[in-house]
């Protein structure tokens, strides 16, 4: 409301004594008036035009820079993280019981968490929906397709049965030995009993493979990897995206985005930061897709991509400084990087156990799979013949 508007001046303002819902309104108010040499309810000799309220009005909203804007609102942001991290070291532990005994849910326990603690919980509760979403879906259609495949098979026998019945019946009934049934009785039995050495093949094939299956798996994790409901792969060996933008970030993204074999290539290259932030995004839109409609959650996962290409632009300053250095701190630049590189392959050593078997045991596990899986669906294929046979007899 306008400042002249109260009602213990004797003649107050009438135009704006009602609430209005912009600051703007009352300032274009207040500088006509102004402008126009005032008014009887607004005398420009009044000592309210310096009161606060006035003054407070008729300053416009201050136009800054990027960079303060900048400024202003990192310290806003610094304040509320301030209060937002005392408020977890406070109450974390209290709602994390309430939350393990299902009196508060997710959205009300994420409330008390914020920087990695948020970030780490966002992930993990993400990736245990995924994980069932994903189960679900699938066990749904492979139980589908099995019901689908016994339905038609258990009426493919009861209708060679039945057709056996009907041909020994009829054979009975003539009392003749050696009728012409006796052809057709003794192919539907050969085709009965084909179907049952061909399904007991395939179905104990497919318990082998699924036993190999966990074997492939075992041979890069622990045994105790597959008992991890819910749990990634990164998540099971303690793995967090960095968060913060730094050379030593880069190159920690870079022992998961870059292949192996590239290790000793020319890793901060254009082209290889290219291949890796391609790989990092198809990586987060595979997530995304399975994540649910919490902007928070999304949130999560564009940080990382935002961390991983302000980390390559600070790799790229620096090989564009390093040009411009003279030779030995160009080198020393390089050095630097080297350290960093070999540090971040360490410590992907010592928290992955991958390649730690000799190649030969490698090529003896893929050839295991390899056999198991083509027996698997030489099995299945003899099975669907026989099936295919038995029905062409009906």
């Amino acid at each position: 409301m306008c400042p002249f508007s109260d009602p213990s001046r004797v003649n107050r303002c009438l135009s704006h004594a009602e609430a209005k819902s912009r600051k703007d309104v009352i300032e274009k108010h207040l500088y006509k008036v102004k402008s126009n040499g005032g008014d009887e309810q607004h005398p420009l000799n009044d000592p309210l035009w310096h009161s606060f309220d006035v003054v407070w009005f008729l300053t416009p909203r201050p136009r800054l820079t990027p960079k303060k804007r900048k400024l202003a609102k990192g310290s806003a942001q610094s304040r509320y993280y301030k209060r937002r991290k005392d408020k977890q070291e406070r109450e974390e532990a209290g709602a994390k019981r309430r939350f393990d005994e299902g009196i508060i849910g997710e959205e009300e326990y994420k409330k008390y968490l914020i920087g990695d603690k948020r970030r780490k919980f966002i992930m993990e509760k993400a990736t245990e929906r995924r994980v069932r979403a994903e189960m679900q879906s699938q066990m749904e259609a492979v139980r589908k397709e099995m019901e689908m495949r016994l339905f038609d098979e258990r009426k493919l026998r009861a209708d060679i049965e039945n057709k056996l019945q009907d041909l020994r019946t009829e054979s009975s009934a003539s009392g003749n030995r050696l009728n012409d049934n006796a052809d057709a009785i003794a192919s539907l039995e050969a085709a009965q009993q084909q179907l049952d050495d061909t399904g007991i093949s395939a179905a104990a094939l497919q318990e082998v493979l699924a036993d190999q299956a966990a074997n492939v798996v075992n041979f890069w994790a622990d045994d105790r990897f597959l008992e991890a409901t819910g749990m990634t792969y990164l998540q099971y060996y303690g793995f967090e995206w960095p968060t913060e933008v730094s050379e030593t970030s880069f190159y920690t993204f870079a022992t998961l985005l870059c292949p192996r074999s590239q290790w000793d290539g020319q890793l901060r290259s254009k082209s290889s930061r290219r291949h890796m932030q391609r790989e990092l995004r198809e990586y987060v839109e595979s997530e995304r897709q399975n994540l649910a409609e919490s902007e928070e959650d999304v949130s999560v996962l564009n940080d990382i991509i935002q961390t991983f290409t302000s980390s390559c632009d600070l790799i790229q300053d620096g090989e564009e400084r390093a040009a411009q250095m003279t030779p030995e701190c160009a080198q020393k630049w390089l050095d630097e990087q080297e350290k960093l590189w070999s540090a971040a392959k360490a410590a992907f050593q010592a928290r992955f156990t991958l390649d730690s078997q000799p190649p030969l045991q490698h090529f003896r596990l893929i050839n295991d799979f390899a056999d198991t899986w083509r027996a698997q669906k030489e099995a299945s294929e003899k099975n669907c013949s026989a099936i295919a046979q038995a029905s062409s007899l009906l």
